[in-house]
């Protein structure tokens, strides 16, 4: 008697984006912790809800596309409340992307609900709290560029173009980090 033959296996279609991980936990109101959605140059990729407290945990993501440098990524804290004595907050810990770190402290909170999130209006440093977004916001980071030092060594070329404006014949202070 012959084999029938075996059916095919079944295998998801390949992925052309980018895993990202964010790393986080929270404190809860009535029992329901942040929900947080996921965002990749301004469109969504995901939404989780962080219940852990005690310790921080990793929500997986995928965009549509890879994430390329320059990319911008928002966490966005969207279900922010306080009912006395509890009041719902987010701790991020990390966000990496295909395992490139993002770092926190180079990012901005744009503090808002809905749109408001994202109007840039109402900033604070991403590292500010220690990644802690008290409230409803955007942690808005952004894929580093990778620079790579020439063939044979050397150094490499990083250029800077910024503006500013004077305050009482002062002009502002920058810093520039790259790791």
């Amino acid at each position: 008697m012959p084999t029938p033959p075996s059916s095919p296996t079944w295998k998801p279609p390949p992925t052309t984006g980018s895993t990202v991980v964010v790393r986080a936990r929270a404190t809860l109101v009535a029992g329901v912790g942040p929900v947080i959605q996921l965002r990749h140059k301004g469109a969504l990729v995901g939404t989780q809800a962080v219940n852990n407290t005690a310790a921080d945990q990793d929500y997986s993501f995928v965009t549509s596309a890879a994430v390329a440098a320059g990319d911008p990524i928002d966490v966005v804290f969207t279900n922010d409340a306080y009912a006395a004595p509890e009041d719902r907050n987010l701790f991020v810990a990390s966000v990496k992307v295909d395992g490139t770190a993002l770092p926190i402290g180079s990012g901005q909170i744009d503090i808002g609900d809905g749109a408001a999130a994202f109007g840039g209006l109402d900033l604070v440093a991403g590292d500010i709290y220690g990644g802690w977004v008290p409230w409803a916001a955007a942690l808005r980071l952004q894929m580093p560029s990778v620079v790579t030092p020439p063939p044979g060594g050397g150094t490499a070329t990083t250029t800077l173009r910024a503006q500013g404006t004077l305050a009482a014949g002062v002009g502002p202070e920058m810093s520039l980090r790259i790791n």
